[in-house]
């Protein structure tokens, strides 16, 4: 492949020489020079060397429709441009590779064409030529911080820790708070063996991004720093991936994804950035090719949700459910819109059917959860609670959830330990100091109670439930006070 590449390489380079050519020969009016023939026509679009036939029907189209393009406009680098990112979005890194070279052949300062090359080469394992071209993207968009921290990553990754604490840096001149020169920041002082500055910057960036793998760089932190109990409660959970960070150029690459698998992803990517018209128009769109794939259905139903249309939700539920009725997430989904809509008998018998179906879905037990709970059935919801954390359940919202829950239950070690886990990444959530200032209240722990109360109030002054357990405690102490004979 590397043979392939480097001849590609340097027939790119033979075209700028001849192309060099063409301005003198073809634009410069200078009849006395010799030796001039007709100029020199751009390379042809490559085509997918392994053959259309291969490809995905909406890969072909995206392909050939890109390749048109070209065609009509050979001398244009934006539709080069197009193509390229259409091979690299579709997994055709050769084909990228060679048509990114053809646009700087006629663009030397196409700095996006340069970025291109640099996440092949990155993704390749070509770390020297990653770098190399962005140092072309730098020195062409100064301001593109995207090519600054990915050049820290890719410095971090290769062992020089000193030259990616410098790139990060460089970012954070440019954009203050980024949170990918935050983390590699982060990283790099992990690898530098410097866990207290790693998590200072962590517990830092915790309180703008919520993601696992955080968690996970947090409490390796914790754990050299010896702060055994912390790191435990951390690294308990399943190491996610990293947070997805800010990077248009590359966003549009993954965006020009013409397979179901590539658009199913900018659905997902579309509606977790609110975009909602557009990813119900992509999913939409991308249903033309398969009408009743399930999925797709949930999608289309999800994003009406979001719009506040709950019965379209339902009746494109219905549908999913007619193509496959022992699918577990229709009848979870279709629960949780009849709980919307105060059907509260289809939500339960729905939600019934979901565990039924699967009963290792934690999301299902929860939903059965949160309906007992409305029902004021306490210990179902609470058993509920139980098979859902068992089975992978661990948000935030969720977590407080099952703290009430075991709170009203009486298992209140349980209940104080989900509190917990909510403070350790905000210690500023009223309701969970409101919370473990109760459990201290139901234990006839005053003392506790009133210092939990106070670093509530220190923290969340302007809770509602932080003042409301704020006054209770402190008619506890008094009343304890009465009737211990003290004065008030």
């Amino acid at each position: 492949m590397m043979d392939i590449l480097e001849r590609e390489v340097s027939s790119g380079v033979m075209y700028r020489q001849h192309l060099l050519l063409f301005w003198i020969c073809g634009l410069v009016a200078v009849p006395a020079i010799s030796g001039c023939s007709d100029p020199v026509q751009p390379p042809s679009p490559p085509e997918p060397s392994m053959g259309y036939e291969v490809l995905e029907p909406g890969v072909q189209v995206a392909v050939q429709a890109s390749i048109e393009q070209v065609h009509a406009k050979p001398n244009v680098p934006p539709a080069r441009l197009q193509l390229a990112i259409t091979y690299h979005g579709n997994d055709l890194p050769n084909e990228a590779m060679l048509t990114y070279q053809q646009i700087l052949d006629l663009d030397p300062d196409a700095a996006r064409a340069w970025y291109g090359l640099a996440l092949i080469h990155d993704r390749a394992g070509n770390p020297e030529e990653a770098l190399k071209a962005l140092q072309e993207v730098r020195s062409l968009a100064p301001s593109y911080v995207p090519a600054i921290w990915k050049a820290g990553y890719i410095h971090l990754e290769s062992g020089r820790i000193n030259d990616a604490i410098k790139a990060f840096n460089e970012t954070l001149k440019i954009s203050s708070q980024d949170p990918a020169a935050r983390t590699g920041l982060a990283r790099a002082a992990l690898a530098d063996g410097r866990p207290a500055d790693a998590a200072r910057v962590l517990e830092s960036l915790r309180q703008q991004l919520s993601n696992s793998y955080l968690d996970f760089l947090l409490g390796q932190s914790y754990r050299r720093l010896g702060r055994e109990d912390e790191a435990a409660m951390l690294l308990a959970k399943v190491q996610g991936d990293p947070p997805r960070f800010n990077d248009p150029w590359q966003d549009t690459i993954i965006n020009a994804g013409a397979s179901y698998e590539a658009r199913i992803d900018h659905v997902d990517r579309l509606i977790q950035s609110g975009a909602y018209r557009e990813a119900l128009e992509k999913a939409r769109t991308t249903m033309e090719q398969k009408p009743d794939d399930l999925p797709l259905l949930h999608r289309i139903s999800q994003i009406q949700a979001l719009q506040g249309q709950n019965e379209q939700a339902v009746r494109t539920l219905k549908r999913a459910l007619r193509v496959d009725d022992m699918y577990a997430p229709t009848h979870l989904n279709l629960s949780i819109r009849y709980q919307v809509l105060k059907n509260m008998t289809l939500a339960r018998r729905h939600a019934a059917r979901a565990v039924e179906l699967n009963p290792k879905m934690g999301e299902a037990h929860l939903q059965f959860a949160r309906l007992a709970l409305a029902d004021d059935n306490i210990f179902p919801a609470a058993t509920a609670m139980d098979r859902a954390f068992e089975y992978g359940i661990q948000d935030p919202e969720s977590r407080l959830m099952y703290a009430h829950v075991l709170t009203r239950t009486g298992r209140f070690d349980e209940a104080q330990g989900q509190y917990m886990r909510v403070l350790e990444l905000d210690r500023n959530r009223g309701i969970c100091w409101a919370g473990l200032a109760d459990i201290h209240l139901l234990r006839n722990d005053l003392v506790s109670a009133a210092e939990t109360i106070q670093e509530g109030l220190a923290r969340a002054p302007d809770d509602p439930q932080v003042q409301k357990l704020a006054q209770l405690v402190k008619q506890r102490i008094l009343q304890h006070s009465r009737e211990q004979g003290g004065k008030p």
